[in-house]
C-alpha cells in the first residue's frame, strides 16, 4: 500500500498564502510503515505559518483514501502540537488521473493522536480542501 504525492492549496480566497504539501508513505506486506511528509506555509493560526516535516508512523488506504499519521522530526512551529516530537494525521483522497478526473483532497491536519488516529481511519474526517497537483493512492 501507498499514498504519494503532493501540491498545494489554493487559499487566495481566504487572503491567505497557499500550503505546500509532499506526501511519500509506504505500508509493506508485514505492515512496516515508511515515509516522510512535508508541509509549507501551514496556517496554524492567525499569526504563525508553519513549515514542518516528519516520519509517516501510520497508514491505511481504504479504496481511494488513505490516512496518514506523522511524527514531527524538523518544525518551525512554537511549542505545541506541531513543534518537533509532536505528531497529526490527515487524509487525502485520489480521485483519478487525466484533465476530465475531479481534484484530488485533503483534509485538515489534525494535531495529536498521529498514528492511533490514523489507524482509526475516521471517515467522518471532511476532505476539506482540493489539492492543486496529484495524490496517489495504491
Amino acid at each position: 500500500m501507498s499514498s504519494v504525492g503532493g501540491g498545494q492549496l489554493d487559499l487566495r480566497a481566504l487572503e491567505l498564502a497557499n500550503e505546500i504539501y509532499g506526501i511519500v508513505a509506504k505500508k509493506d506486506g508485514n505492515g512496516n510503515v515508511e515515509g516522510q511528509a512535508t508541509v509549507v506555509g501551514l496556517h496554524v493560526d492567525d499569526t504563525q505559518l508553519v513549515n514542518l516535516h516528519g516520519d509517516v508512523t501510520c497508514l491505511q488506504v481504504s479504496g481511494n483514501q488513505a490516512w496518514i499519521g506523522v511524527t514531527v522530526t524538523q518544525s518551525t512551529a512554537a511549542p505545541g502540537p506541531y513543534s518537533v516530537g509532536g505528531s497529526f494525521w490527515f487524509r487525502v483522497q485520489d480521485n483519478g488521473e487525466g484533465e476530465n478526473a475531479a481534484a484530488d483532497r485533503i483534509s485538515n491536519l489534525n494535531p495529536n493522536g498521529g498514528a492511533a488516529r490514523c489507524n482509526e481511519m475516521r471517515a467522518g474526517l471532511p476532505l476539506a480542501w482540493e489539492i492543486i497537483g496529484n495524490v496517489q493512492v495504491r
